[in-house]
């Protein structure tokens, strides 16, 4: 891991398959405020299968700035537990400098990075990071000791996480990617520190949303142990082939410390304007919101929502809402990352339903989505049960349940 970072990479991104050279970002690591440019190849632009990188990254031969990185090389980055990972592993090499943004993006996996973008190095071709080998399922049980033995810092834990491409993964939890034959699942690990069951209340809030009508990414619990571990299959990959995405936070070109609350309009007018089939991704949206009020899903930020790229030739409308994930019932009350419409938490429900047509929704179809909602979530206890949520973990999802239940059982009269 350890190595100077080049100025300068090749930018690539898989378009249905192929690897094609989309330009060259340089970076300034010795300024303070680490800025990035971007320059598109001419034959990337002048292509037919050509699309904008990031909606600031407009399709021209000119160059672009940023401090930091552009939302959507932020997207391929790792966040909290894939930082530490690199952080951990580079002080151990005795290499404890402060690391840049474009440390963390260029250092993890390329095998494993999220989306279609690749960094390729400017002298040699090569690709950065790569020749990761991805864990098997059978793997599961030392990654699990793995992530135990991390939380402690031990060397041959960090270096076996790093090994294996954990450290690409977004969120703070501790995840990696692991492979059954041709097909990459995201494993969500518990942790020692978790005060309820986390992973089996996340399968659960999922669950819920599938019988809602929420499309979510095929899942299952395995178990190391006596701890439940949460498979995810990756929906930025088809059949081996890498899928563009983008987060709704890169999408509407916002930053993580921005002062104002994003909110779910602001999503909703940009599937308007970036959707392949607005009218089915704008009701997904609405009804994954609602299913988020209902199970009182706090941690709703726009990374926790994104975009996948089609197959498509150069058009507008060629991005669909990506699945549903990270839905996790808080039985606190407290507000909610990404607002909605500005209501406080106890109009959220009413402020979904006056805006529906916002999502392309008349009123009548919105009740019948509501209805839907609350359908699902009354089912909870079987899904619960069905996912080892017992006892007090049972209760703490009943508790974030009826935070919501008389707004949403008022709308639907």
């Amino acid at each position: 891991m350890t190595g100077s970072i080049p100025n300068a990479v090749d930018v690539v991104v898989q378009i249905d398959g192929a690897d094609v050279l989309a330009g060259r970002a340089w970076f300034q690591h010795d300024r303070p405020t680490r800025p990035m440019t971007f320059t598109y190849d001419p034959g990337y632009v002048a292509s037919a299968n050509a699309y904008p990188l990031d909606p600031g990254l407009g399709l021209d031969t000119g160059s672009h700035h940023t401090t930091g990185l552009f939302g959507a090389f932020g997207d391929c980055a790792p966040d909290r537990w894939g930082r530490r990972l690199i952080q951990r592993g580079l002080a151990e090499e005795g290499a404890p400098r402060t690391l840049t943004e474009a440390d963390y993006l260029l250092r993890i996996s390329d095998d494993l990075r999220h989306g279609a973008i690749r960094f390729r190095s400017v002298e040699t071709g090569e690709y950065l990071s790569s020749g990761t080998r991805v864990p098997r399922l059978i793997d599961l049980p030392d990654l699990a000791a793995a992530v135990a033995g991390a939380e402690a810092n031990p060397h041959e834990s960090v270096k076996l996480l790093l090994d294996a491409g954990t450290s690409t993964l977004g969120g703070a939890r501790p995840k990696a990617t692991v492979r059954d034959g041709d097909t990459l699942y995201v494993a969500k690990f518990s942790r020692d520190a978790d005060e309820w069951n986390v992973i089996g209340l996340e399968k659960t809030a999922l669950d819920i949303a599938e019988r809602a009508g929420v499309t979510v990414a095929p899942r299952r619990l395995a178990t190391i142990g006596e701890q439940p571990v949460l498979l995810t299959e990756r929906f930025d990959r088809d059949r081996g082939r890498r899928v563009g995405y983008l987060s709704a936070m890169s999408m509407l070109q916002r930053r993580d410390n921005d002062p104002d609350r994003a909110d779910y309009l602001d999503i909703a007018e940009h599937v308007e304007e970036e959707s392949a089939d607005p009218g089915a991704d704008l009701r997904q949206l609405w009804a994954r919101t609602a299913v988020s009020v209902a199970l009182h899903n706090t941690d709703d930020h726009l990374r926790n929502h994104g975009f996948l790229r089609l197959r498509t030739l150069r058009r507008l409308g060629s991005w669909r809402l990506a699945a549903a994930f990270d839905i996790n019932p808080n039985p606190a009350a407290e507000g909610r990352s990404t607002a909605i419409a500005g209501a406080a938490p106890d109009d959220e429900i009413a402020a979904l339903m006056d805006n529906a047509a916002l999502f392309r929704l008349t009123g009548d179809q919105a009740r019948d989505l509501l209805r839907r909602v609350q359908a699902a979530v009354g089912a909870w206890r079987e899904l619960a049960a069905a996912n080892g949520v017992a006892g007090s973990d049972a209760t703490l999802l009943e508790d974030a349940i009826a935070l919501q239940a008389n707004s949403l059982a008022a709308a639907i009269r």
